[in-house]
């Protein structure tokens, strides 16, 4: 199917704009694809232009990838850096955007990173338990405590 401009863009399926974007990908070799990736992420940099996200820009230029997934967070605290709370979701977007890219040669084992990450959770989620489990004894003894109180001076 060929769209043109005539057509009402309300009647184009679905179907027929996946086979559109198939048979464009088809046509675009891989230095093209490869241009264009490269162009939309510089463009997305420039666009949000903080100094973090064109900090972060920097080093993907390096071709430093491993640097641009482990840089640290943005800081919501940082008042200074972040007097709205749009500016930060624009640099949290900004240190979001290439974490989870397969395209990137990072070095970095996903899978194994993967595991830490969730065994680090667990980890805390074991340690919260704990905390929630000593301080559910220590409100049963207490409420012992002032029950056995009650029933004294109620005799």
């Amino acid at each position: 199917m060929s769209y043109t401009k005539k057509e009402d863009a309300a009647s184009v399926k679905l179907e027929d704009v996946k086979q559109m974007a198939r048979d464009f990908g088809r046509r675009l070799s891989r230095k093209h694809a490869a241009a264009l990736t490269e162009t939309a992420i510089e463009e997305f940099y420039k666009a949000i232009g903080s100094p973090y996200a064109l900090h972060l820009l920097k080093l993907y230029q390096q071709r430093q990838f491993a640097g641009v997934v482990r840089y640290p967070m943005p800081d919501p605290s940082d008042i200074e850096r972040y007097p709205t709370g749009e500016s930060y979701r624009l640099d949290f977007v900004a240190w979001s955007f290439l974490r989870k890219c397969d395209f990137l040669n990072t070095g970095i084992n996903t899978r194994e990173a993967a595991l830490q990450s969730w065994h680090k959770a667990e980890q805390q989620c074991l340690s919260t338990n704990r905390r929630l489990r000593k301080i559910s004894q220590i409100h049963k003894q207490i409420c012992g405590t002032f029950g056995a109180l009650r029933r004294c001076e109620e005799k």
